[in-house]
Parts: C-alpha cells; structure tokens; sequence
C-alpha cells in the first residue's frame, strides 16, 4: 500500500505482456528507429528460462499493493496506461542491459567487454597484464584481428578477436581465461605511458613526491616492481604537465597582474618587459595584507637574499624577510628577475621603500649576505640603515684563506666590525642575531619550487604565505603566557646564566641571596619588551590575504603575451644539491679517507695499492710482513719512521705485541 492515489495496472494485459516478454521463440530488436508504445521491443536472443515465473511472481506482488486506503483497486485510462508500458519496457530494457554486460565481464575478464573499439584493444591487454600480474605476448596484431598467449610455458591463457564489418569493432572470439602460471612482479606491459596514465589522476600534487614514494605506491596498488630510471622518467612527465608550459605561463603574466590587484587591493605588482621586443624581464610583488602586517606587529628588522631557478628560463628570485614577534620568518616582498645585479637590487629597494614607507632606512636595520651588487645598493637607496653581514658568510670566506698564523686576525679585521660584532649593534632593532638564516630557511622550502615556471612558483609563494598565516593564528592560542614562546626560553637561559646559585633557589632554597632568585618570575615576564608579546604577535597576522580565481576566471587585458627570456641548457647532467663548502658539516655515513696514507698489501710500500705495485708484476719476492700496518695517518717520512722506533721501543719495554 502507498496510499490513496496508487493505481494499478489492467492484471489481463499485465500477464500478457510479461507472457509476451519470455516467450520461446525469443525477442528481436526493431530494424530502425524508436520503440512506440504499441509495436515490438528490442528482445534479446536468449531469456533465461525462469524469467516467467519471476514475472508473475512480481505482477502477483504488485497486485497485492496496489489497492487504496478504501480496499478498493482503481483502473488507470488509456494515457496513464499507455505512459506505465513505456516505462515497463524502459526498465525491461535497462534490466537486459544490465544483464548482458554482468555476462560479458564473466566471460572476458579484466579486458573490459566483449566488444572493444579499434586502437583500444592493445591498451586493453595491457591493463589485464598489469592487473592480473601476468606476461603476456602478442602473437598475431593486424588492424582487423589480434591473438594473444601468455608467456609462461605450459599456460592455456589465451584470447583471439577481430574485426566485425558491421560496426567496426574488434569483437573477442575466444577467450580462455584460465592461468596456470604464477604472479609475475616486474610486467614489461607498465610501460613509461601507461604508469603516466594510472597516477595522473590519482596524484594531485607532484611538488613533494620522490621517486621511492612513487615506486612503492606501484608496488601497493599494482603490485608491479618499477625500476627507479623509470620512476624519474614517469615523475618528470607529470611534473611537466602539472606545471604546464613555460611559454604559456609567460603570456598570461598580465592577466595575473590584473586578477591579483583585483582580489587583493593595495597589492603592488611591478610587472617589468623589454619595450622593443616585449620580452618579460622583472616582476614585483607585494602583498597589502603582508605590508600591514610588518608595520602591525613585525620589529624594524630585515634580511635580504636571493637564490637561483632551476627552470628553463633560469632567473633568480629575491625576496625580503623580517621577524615577527616570536623569532620567526615573515615573507614581505618577492621578485623574480633575469640575473642579478645592482641595478635589480636598486629597483627592487625602491620598491620596498615605497611599500613600507621606510625612507632613507632610518630605524631600520638590514641584514643581507656580501651579494652582487647588493652592497652598493643598499648605500644608494637605504644610507642610514644600520646594516649586518651574516657572520657565517663572513667565517666562510676567511677561514678559506687562512688557518691560523700570523695575518690572520688583521685580515679578520678587513670585514668592518660594526656589519658582525655585537658589541657595536645598534639597540632601535631590539635583534642580536648576525646571520640571515630566516633566507636561508625560506630558500630550503624553495628547493622543489624553483624547478617550477614562473606562474607556478608565484602561486606555491602565495600558497605559503597564505597557509602560513593561518596556521601562526591557530597556534597562538596555545601560547600560556603574554608573550612569545622563543623570548621566554631566552629569559630563562639568561636568568641560569646570571643566577649565582645557578638556579638552586627556585627549588630548594627559597632563602638565598641570589639578586636574581629574589625577583618574582612574573615581573621578569613584564619586563620584556613589547616586541615580543602576544598583541604585537597577532597584530602581524591580523591581515588577510584574498583567494585568486582560477586561470580560466581571470580577467583578460587583451594585450600581447609576454615573450619569455631565452631558454638554454647547460652542458652535462643539471646540478639540484648546494655546493657545501669543506668545513658544513656533511652526511654519516662511510669515514672519509683524507689524512691517511694509502698502503701495497704486497710490497708494503706506502702511496700505492696492490693492484699498481711493479714489484708484483714483475714478480719480484718481498720479505712477509704483518699485513694491515699500511693505513696509519701521516705527515712526512720523517715522523713514520719516529714513530715506528718509538713503537719498538715501547714492545720491547713492555713485552706487550703491538
């Protein structure tokens, strides 16, 4: 029962149309055209000989529950009837269909049907060899038939089809579905396309993802052992399609720039080409909600730093980073320019100036490695900021030149003191660091994001910054004081240092003298410095930054896409890894060799291997000697053979075997 307005269908013209349905001689499908209401149906060569009973089984249930809240059955008129035909035959049809396909999936398998259409029928026993494991070997492939046998001796699999004139299709004749060999784990059949196609839509983000995750990924979900030459190739091809094409991404730098100044009012953008050629040459860009937010909450303090691109087009990206209230990076400003140069750094302070209102750098200190033409710069744009050099920059290039002696210290003292001593800091910036490790870190996140081209590396920075604001504010709530987390653990690390219990009066000795003991925590927590608590904090991130609508949303400016600079590639194998210099520390792993004198296991000889010795191959004899006396660190000859005698001379003292 489903309520007063169920009609029912005529049960006489009911039973003879499910009769009419199974009938023996079968159903055939009309020649041409439409099924109408009143004329033969589509009838499938074979209906499985119980369908007749099923069907008066289904008309027997609907007559039952087609009767109205008064016990009464209602008859429908000829419209109505003639509407609930269609839709019985619709459903039949459907059901068959359904059916049919359930069969042909039995029968054939993996390959996908009993019909495939030209040009898929290779792709199709690919996909079954890839799926089922199995090494399979194309006997026979003609454009109107195919056979296919499994590679494995002794094995029935098999498959013929060929082409039917009718319709075109590749129909499979006979299949034998049956394996007798076992899963194969390397299949020739993954080739470098067919691994494209699989993770190109189940992958979203390619940025981050290495070639042993991509290969293990193989290994989980097709069970397939990819070699790592392939990984490479396969991820190459999906990062070049997940970054488009560097021309393309070029000639839609203006519309972009138009987008960009749309969403994010106040946003500057500096969009530099070379007037006779219309060729991009530099691009600026400032966010309005990253200006606010320095000038909010952010100490006067600024590192710049520029670092190389790994895309066709090479370049370099400079960026302006500052500090926020918990000692951490905060990204103002970014440029992408053709090379480096005073004059690049010219424009891109002016920019700076302009957007941060910071004049003639008064108040404001810079801390900057010795870059190309960076130096003068600065004294052009910015002369009364105080600026540093990062001391490590500075350690690095003395300490090439020398290793103690005499020169040493007043070469040293060629780096003005006053860019890398604390002691002549100046106190508006309330920073001490003397190193620029807020680029250096900015530039370690970049290291997948400068292989992308350009419109893709501006939108991973924006992504960045924006994901990074939102985060600092969801974490700031976790914060149990007024002021940030890095100033607390430095005032602790100040107050053991200073304390002369060393702290044994806040535990155990409440009556100490200690000056610092005596002074309550609380107060010491008030006397930092307003740079660092939680307002001027939140005040940095108290701006947002605005989605950017997608490429196909952005307005178009109807001018001339921008050329990009000349593509050219190096010779030899491109270089990823920073060139570290002898004194960074490098990985664990296999002690280095430097230092220690190499040794012939046969003659004994030093500064040579057995496998070089003339004495060995000339087959000269040489007196026995222990062996594995030959690597011992060394200076000259003079200080071996000392040591030597003393060591004989310490065995024969002590009777102990050396």
């Amino acid at each position: 029962m489903v309520g007063e307005a169920v009609h029912m269908f005529d049960m006489e013209w009911l039973e003879n149309f499910t009769n009419e349905m199974v009938s023996e001689e079968g159903l055939q499908r009309p020649a041409t055209g439409s099924v109408a209401p009143n004329e033969g149906i589509w009838r499938p060569s074979e209906a499985p000989k119980n369908n007749k009973r099923k069907k008066k089984q289904k008309a027997a249930a609907r007559s039952k529950t087609a009767i109205t809240g008064k016990g009464k059955r209602k008859m429908w008129g000829d419209e109505e009837l003639i509407q609930a035909r269609n839709k019985l035959r619709e459903n039949y049809k459907a059901k068959k269909e359904r059916m049919e396909r359930a069969q042909r999936a039995a029968l054939v398998g993996d390959i996908g049907g009993e019909t495939v259409p030209v040009g898929e029928d290779v792709e199709a026993i690919r996909k079954y060899a890839v799926n089922r494991g199995v090494e399979v070997k194309m006997v026979k492939n003609e454009p109107t038939r195919f056979r296919v046998h499994c590679k494995k001796e002794g094995c029935e699999w098999h498959i013929l089809a060929s082409k039917v004139g009718a319709t075109g299709d590749i129909v499979v004749k006979t299949y034998v579905p049956r394996h007798k060999c076992f899963r194969e784990f390397k299949i020739r059949q993954a080739t470098k396309n067919f691994l494209v196609d699989y993770f190109r839509d189940r992958i979203t983000s390619f940025s981050h993802l290495k070639s042993k995750e991509l290969k293990a990924r193989a290994m989980r979900e097709l069970k397939i052992d990819m070699t790592d030459i392939k990984c490479k190739r396969v991820k190459i091809i999906l990062l070049e399609e997940l970054e488009g094409d560097y021309l393309e991404e070029y000639g839609l730098l203006c519309d972009s720039r138009e987008e960009l100044l749309a969403t994010n009012p106040g946003t500057t953008v500096d969009l530099l080409t070379d007037g006779n050629t219309n060729q991009f040459r530099d691009i600026y860009i400032c966010f309005d909600a990253l200006k606010k937010g320095w000038k909010a909450g952010c100490r006067p303090v600024i590192g710049l730093d520029g670092c190389f691109l790994k895309t066709v087009c090479k370049g370099e990206l400079l960026t302006a980073i500052g500090r926020d209230g918990n000692n951490q990076r905060f990204l103002i400003a970014w440029a992408v320019v053709k090379s480096e140069s005073k004059a690049t750094w010219v424009w891109f302070l002016k920019n700076l100036v302009t957007d941060l209102d910071i004049r003639d750098g008064s108040n404001l200190t810079l801390i900057t490695d010795m870059q190309k033409g960076l130096l003068p710069a600065i004294k052009d744009t910015l002369p009364e900021a105080e600026h540093r050099w990062c001391a490590q920059h500075i350690f690095m290039r003395w300490q090439k030149r020398w290793r103690g002696g005499n020169g040493s210290v007043e070469h040293l003292l060629t780096y003005p003191p006053h860019t890398w001593c604390k002691a002549y800091f100046a106190f508006h910036s309330k920073c001490d660091v003397v190193d620029n490790n807020m680029c250096e870190s900015f530039n370690g996140d970049l290291l997948d994001a400068r292989k992308m081209h350009i419109l893709s590396l501006l939108e991973w920075i924006k992504k960045d910054a924006v994901s990074r604001i939102h985060r600092i504010r969801m974490e700031c709530v976790k914060w149990f004081t007024g002021v940030s987390p890095s100033s607390v653990m430095l005032l602790e690390k100040n107050m053991n240092r200073a304390c002369g219990c060393h702290g044994m009066g806040f535990d155990w000795n409440p009556m100490s003298t200690c000056h610092m003991c005596l002074i309550p925590y609380g107060d010491l927590l008030v006397g930092i410095d307003p740079w660092y608590s939680k307002e001027k904090y939140l005040a940095s991130y108290a701006y947002v930054m605005q989605p950017v609508k997608g490429k196909a949303m952005w307005p178009r400016t109807g001018k001339e896409p921008l050329i990009p600079p000349v593509a050219y590639k190096s010779a030899g194998r491109p270089k990823r890894a920073r060139r570290k210099d002898k004194e960074e520390p490098k990985p664990s792993g296999k002690m280095p060799k430097a230092g220690y004198a190499m040794s012939c296991s046969y003659c004994h000889s030093k500064w040579h291997n057995a496998r070089g010795c003339s004495k060995k191959k000339n087959g000269i004899p040489v007196p026995a000697m222990d062996k594995g006396k030959g690597k011992v660190l060394v200076e000259n000859e003079d200080e071996d053979e000392q040591t030597s005698v003393n060591m004989e001379q310490v065995q024969s003292a002590t009777g102990i075997q050396i």
